[in-house]
């Protein structure tokens, strides 16, 4: 069996795609070497929304912004900014600037191009491998890339 096909394997990225958490993602990254090259090579542009303190976009501005976790980026610019308007997290975040990064990715800093993944092997197979329905559903919507922890020394950015 694929590595990439296995339980193991699809029981983690479901998890991560249903709820990031450390040790979902710890596989993830421990293990990004065993998925084929076709799922992580991404050439597009990938965008990801946040708010940023005044302080954090002093980072990004002078390239020492960091993520210190594996996070999920999108192929779609109007996901990450529709993330941005959600008033859930607008709300939470009101002391904070909403944010769109736009970066691309050398190879090495992809886990999973998620979006590619599914296109793949479609809806109907991912469910008979084990996969939530609702978590592909999302998967399809939101265009994932998985990214490993990186310092961003460059990367463009708009405020929303």
């Amino acid at each position: 069996m694929k590595f990439h096909e296995s339980s193991e394997f699809i029981k983690n990225l479901d998890s991560y795609l249903f709820n990031p958490n450390a040790s979902a993602s710890s596989y993830l990254k421990t293990n990004k070497s065993r998925i084929p090259l076709v799922f992580r090579s991404c050439n597009k542009t990938l965008y990801r929304g946040v708010f940023l303190s005044d302080e954090e976009r002093k980072l990004l501005d002078v390239g020492k912004f960091r993520f210190d976790r594996v996070t999920s980026w999108t192929k779609d610019l109007s996901i990450a900014e529709s993330f941005l308007r959600d008033a859930k997290y607008k709300i939470q975040n009101k002391k904070n600037v909403p944010v769109v990064l736009k970066k691309n990715f050398q190879v090495n800093d992809i886990i999973i191009d998620i979006d590619a993944y599914v296109q793949f092997y479609g809806e109907k197979k991912l469910l008979e491998m084990g996969f939530d329905d609702l978590n592909i559903d999302s998967a399809m919507k939101e265009k994932e890339v998985l990214v490993m922890p990186i310092v961003i020394k460059r990367a463009e950015y708009k405020a929303i």
